[in-house]
């Protein structure tokens, strides 16, 4: 018997079945497409400002529902975190959202509390993850910062439900989406091709090469 592999064109996850986009991936699409976002949980009765909601890519969304619905128990209290937070974000499409957003994978600078600036790459929890390096969104301080823009300012939940900490997003040091937008630039038009957004995304390119964007 031969087991067919799809890999999700969206998520990058590996399904058995035969398909190009997987069921998660497939529904956070057609919320984005529809203009919908995603059913919002109501905090304390009161209507979210749309511009204070955060913004997941079809991409993180998926993700971060397979993290939960799927790897996490029902009743782990990081699952029903993840949920909520699934709940009232908006879901567009990865070459929608803005460049100063916080997605998976992007380089993050923030202050708690006013403290010091503090960079963390913010990724799905892995047994490799890097302590002082990465900060995984299964975290209070990783999910806080997720589908933010710069110059955020978050709460950060205690184990009461109170808040602990408040968080101010700094800069978005480096973004995927905005990587692969410039690379896709480059390979269309060319390093040195004329026009300010060329140049801009050969130099956004060559800053990623050296680990500095």
């Amino acid at each position: 018997m031969t087991l067919e592999v799809s890999i999700c064109s969206d998520c990058g996850g590996a399904f058995a079945a035969r398909l190009s986009t997987c069921y998660g991936c497939a529904s956070a699409a057609a919320a984005a497409h529809a203009g919908e976002g995603w059913p919002e949980v109501p905090d304390a009765g009161a209507e979210e400002d749309d511009a204070r909601r955060p913004v997941l890519s079809v991409r993180d969304f998926a993700a971060l529902e397979r993290l939960a619905r799927l790897r996490l128990r029902p009743d782990d209290p990081i699952s029903a975190a993840l949920l909520r937070k699934l709940d009232r974000c908006r879901v567009v499409r990865a070459d929608a959202i803005g460049a100063d957003v916080a997605t998976l994978g992007s380089r993050v600078v923030f202050s708690a509390d006013g403290g010091p600036p503090e960079a963390r790459v913010l990724v799905l929890p892995t047994r490799t993850s890097a302590a002082g390096w990465t900060l995984p969104v299964t975290t209070p301080r990783g999910l806080a910062l997720l589908g933010h823009a710069v110059g955020a300012v978050v709460p950060v939940a205690g184990e009461d439900g109170s808040v602990g900490e408040t968080l101010h997003l700094l800069s978005v040091a480096y973004q995927p989406e905005a990587a692969e937008a410039a690379a896709a630039v480059v390979r269309g038009g060319g390093a040195g091709g004329a026009g300010p957004s060329g140049s801009i995304a050969a130099h956004a390119a060559q800053a990623d090469r050296r680990g500095l964007a």
